[in-house]
């Protein structure tokens, strides 16, 4: 890849690229602290910071597959990451141990919490949708309440999505995908 680049909103949105002319999203940060830098105006960078300004805002947004670089990711990893893409809509959560299973490796909910926590891209591959067994969000973003990232982002998150939660402070059960 051609040198890196690092562009920010200033408001806790971060964005690692790459690749000139056909740029490549490297990784996606929710909850960074880094100053403004915005990427220059009408450029495919600043195109891909106002998606991901719309996804946290709640709108449904598409990102192209072919702009993410995914070369670092183990094949467990990418398994687990397009599953969670292709069989999780918004609106909807699924347990770690269920996105195991669905990803044809049952025993793997450990390993799959490994993977969310590790995310390049988590706008593509939604991992505030994966909850605890039990209903409760846990953690986001490797964090557990630093800045505007950890659980209440994600519960913000899945709010913007249409996730009910009960009084508990647990998802509705609705909005669960049960094996």
């Amino acid at each position: 890849m051609d040198s890196t680049k690092r562009y920010s909103d200033g408001n806790g949105i971060c964005i690692t690229c790459a690749g000139e002319p056909e740029l490549k999203l490297l990784r996606v940060e929710l909850g960074c602290s880094t100053g403004k830098k915005l990427p220059p105006s009408g450029s495919r960078a600043a195109k891909l910071l106002n998606l991901i300004k719309d996804f946290v805002q709640g709108k449904p947004v598409h990102l192209p597959p072919e702009v993410l670089d995914l070369s670092p990711l183990s094949g467990f990893e990418l398994k687990v990451l397009q599953t969670l893409h292709q069989k999780v809509p918004r609106g909807k959560v699924v347990a770690y141990a269920a996105l195991a299973a669905m990803s044809g490796s049952p025993r793997a909910a450990r390993a799959v919490g490994g993977v969310m926590r590790k995310n390049l891209f988590p706008l593509f591959f939604p991992c505030h949708r994966v909850i605890n067994s039990d209903g409760t969000i846990g953690g986001f973003m490797g964090e557990k309440d630093v800045g505007c990232s950890g659980p209440a982002l994600k519960k913000q998150l899945l709010l913007n999505e249409g996730v009910g939660f009960l009084s508990s402070g647990k998802v509705a059960g609705e909005n669960i995908i049960r094996l």
